[in-house]
């Protein structure tokens, strides 16, 4: 495909995505009143929110944000499950936000994931004091006494590498463990979750006849993309062997000195036309 046709394919799937975009809406978490943007700084998108309580006190709320392939899959809490915790080429990371309504030690909280975590991961206990070095660390960058104040916002960026850990925009750091980031989600999403909130809001979002529409339609768009991407790579593969060909070819060109004359012409001159051949004028005494 020419590179012009590639181009104006790739605008006119970021106008659409754009569009698309425009639709989606910030969701508030009901109990705490705090609302979650419909998009994050790494192009997922907000899949729903809920809060996380200990007894009768609400500790924070938390939002999910996923792919579109998990927005499509978000019909019910099993299919969300396994969408949100299988990472591949068409869903590579799920996040999770977490914005705190009561605060608390930063080893408190480093502790109560330590426990969710650890039933569900497969891997050495070990893996998850790293993921909780990163919470744990929060006190180095506010100035709280160590303390995950009502306000303080922690990420989780789930992968197939493991978990990315931030608080309030700076990264702590990452564990880099199998199964680690699969084992996060299943905190959140799986038939025990510290958040029941959180999957009923993703579902209940998600189902409706118009948001099922937007999903499928994103997962159109993202494939799109892909494609072009794919196309482009072998646009550039394509040049890139032909300029090969052509500089070989160029390379067997000689110059031509005309025979009257002895002036020699040069075989292609800068815009890219060949020499085809060389003659005198005469004109007679």
């Amino acid at each position: 495909m020419h590179e012009k046709y590639i181009t104006e394919d790739n605008l006119a799937l970021d106008s659409k995505l754009h569009l698309l975009r425009e639709e989606l809406k910030p969701i508030q978490e009901y109990a705490t009143g705090i609302k979650f943007e419909p998009t994050l700084d790494n192009g997922l998108y907000l899949v729903g929110a809920g809060v996380k309580k200990k007894s009768v006190i609400k500790v924070y709320a938390v939002a999910m944000y996923s792919t579109p392939q998990v927005l499509v899959s978000a019909t019910s809490h099993a299919s969300l499950h396994d969408a949100a915790r299988t990472f591949d080429s068409s869903s590579s990371m799920t996040s999770f936000v977490l914005e705190m309504v009561y605060s608390a030690g930063a080893e408190k909280i480093a502790g109560a994931i330590s426990e969710s975590v650890k039933p569900r991961h497969n891997g050495d206990p070990s893996d998850i004091g790293v993921l909780c070095v990163g919470v744990v660390d929060c006190k180095r960058s506010e100035r709280h006494g160590g303390q995950a104040i009502k306000g303080t916002i922690f990420r989780f960026d789930c992968s197939k590498e493991g978990v990315s850990v931030s608080v309030n925009g700076a990264e702590q750091g990452m564990a880099s463990f199998e199964g680690l980031g699969s084992a996060f989600v299943d905190v959140f999403m799986d038939s025990n979750s510290v958040s029941p909130t959180l999957k009923d809001s993703c579902v209940k979002t998600w189902s409706t006849d118009e948001m099922k529409s937007v999903s499928a339609s994103l997962v159109e768009l993202a494939q799109g993309n892909a494609s072009q991407d794919a196309s482009g790579g072998e646009e550039s593969q394509d040049k890139s062997d032909e300029t090969l060909v052509r500089n070989e070819v160029e390379s067997q060109l000689k110059p031509i000195q005309e025979y009257a004359t002895s002036v020699a012409f040069q075989p292609k001159i800068d815009d890219g036309l060949y020499l085809v051949g060389a003659g005198a004028y005469e004109k007679s005494q």
